[in-house]
């Protein structure tokens, strides 16, 4: 499978036209399908619904397509007039040109995004119950339109209703968006907020869904809202930023509630550990470049143990089709870095033992053991600059040329 983009949605598209510009398409390769999977059919008014958008091929040969890779969405109310849906704060930017893509056998390339207020008019797309039709497109494949169906609030799910109908009338509750590394997080329940963009302030934003939290505790509305209070104290509240707080309110959700806000909760706990070591890292690096984000660390730099865990222990809780793909993808990535990262080491004490030994054998074997991991090819290069540059005495430099003739045989 193939990495899930970490690209915002929306942000590739600078306006209708030009979307329907760029992801114009010579032929469309039937061999590839798009399909949509949603967390659920069935939500209430204003919950933030997820959804992953991928492209497939279906064969088990190579496929080849020319195409804009930019994912769009469109909803509709009853199925036949259709409005594109940009999230909540986005910034809008040109999509990058049509390209030659080769998707391997069986390959999934997949985009994440989730459904809830409307930049166009600051409206949350399912504000009211009722029965709704969503579709997602990758370029010019589009997915089979999916039946959304909004509920109508039933006990304390109707007094939070009419709280949060009050709060998007006055724009009390509209947080604006939040950027994860690999997708788009709810507008509503959300922590990180583009003030340029919107009319509400961080007090607003924080005393709003305080109140939707204590005041109707026993709702589901409840459970949204302490997320959005975690994940706002995990991005900054007026700058600032409270770990401790956000790791408490989410450490609650992964053990008290029975929605799939659970395993939400327990995927943010692992970024809130990930968070605190990368402020740890950049301490000890005087020469971290400070426009870089924590989450630049973790490129080079491997996860804690704790921080896996989270991560490792919300994929075992079954996760919505979004949050699987963003809990694969960093669980894949990790392996694939901590492997990169051992063959480095491993490299690094092949080269301090080719240009120390004195021992033939010695030297044969790590000689060997380089051409494993290199090749044979790549490793008389090596061996080469190291008889060349780096070798320390004339002693070692004729057993390195002694062991690099051997090999060449």
């Amino acid at each position: 499978m193939r990495k899930m983009k970490s690209i915002v949605m929306m942000g590739l598209i600078i306006s209708l036209n030009c979307w329907t510009v760029f992801s114009a398409d010579k032929d469309i390769n039937k061999n590839i399908v798009c399909k949509a999977e949603l967390e659920s059919v069935e939500i209430l008014p204003f919950e933030p619904l997820y959804i992953a958008v991928s492209l497939v091929n279906q064969t088990d040969v190579v496929q080849k397509v020319t195409m804009s890779m930019v994912c769009g969405s469109q909803f509709s109310s009853d199925g036949k007039k259709w409005e594109y849906y940009y999230p909540m704060g986005m910034v809008m930017y040109a999509p990058p040109a049509p390209k030659l893509i080769e998707f391997k056998p069986k390959e999934i390339e997949t985009y994440c995004f989730s459904y809830d207020y409307n930049q166009y008019d600051g409206k949350h797309i399912f504000n009211q119950p009722g029965t709704y039709y969503v579709k997602a497109s990758i370029g010019r494949y589009q997915s089979p339109q999916v039946t959304v169906k909004v509920k109508e609030p039933t006990g304390e799910d109707v007094k939070a209703y009419e709280y949060l109908k009050e709060a998007e009338k006055n724009k009390i509750l509209l947080a604006g968006y939040f950027t994860d590394k690999k997708g788009i997080l709810p507008g509503l329940f959300t922590g990180k907020v583009d003030l340029s963009r919107i009319d509400t302030g961080w007090a607003e934003i924080l005393t709003g869904l305080e109140k939707l939290s204590k005041d109707f505790s026993t709702s589901i509305y409840s459970e949204y809202a302490r997320l959005g209070i975690g994940l706002m104290w995990l991005n900054g509240v007026d700058k600032k930023v409270d770990l401790d707080k956000s790791s408490e309110i989410f450490t609650k959700l992964s053990e008290d509630s029975k929605t799939p806000i659970k395993v939400r909760a327990k995927y943010y706990l692992g970024r809130c550990v990930d968070k605190r070591e990368a402020w740890r890292e950049i301490q000890r690096n005087p020469k971290w470049k400070p426009e870089l984000d924590e989450d630049s660390v973790w490129d080079t730099k491997e996860r804690s143990e704790e921080a896996v865990k989270h991560y490792q222990e919300s994929l075992k809780m079954s996760p919505d089709p979004y949050f699987k793909c963003l809990i694969n993808d960093l669980l894949k990535d990790e392996t694939k870095k901590r492997e990169q990262i051992k063959r480095t080491k491993e490299l690094l004490s092949l080269k301090e033992a080719l240009i120390t030994s004195r021992d033939f054998l010695e030297t044969e074997k790590a000689a060997t053991r380089l051409i494993e991991l290199v090749g044979k090819e790549n490793a008389l290069l090596i061996l080469d600059v190291l008889i060349k540059m780096e070798a320390k005495d004339d002693t070692v430099k004729e057993l390195l040329k002694a062991v690099k003739a051997k090999l060449e045989k």
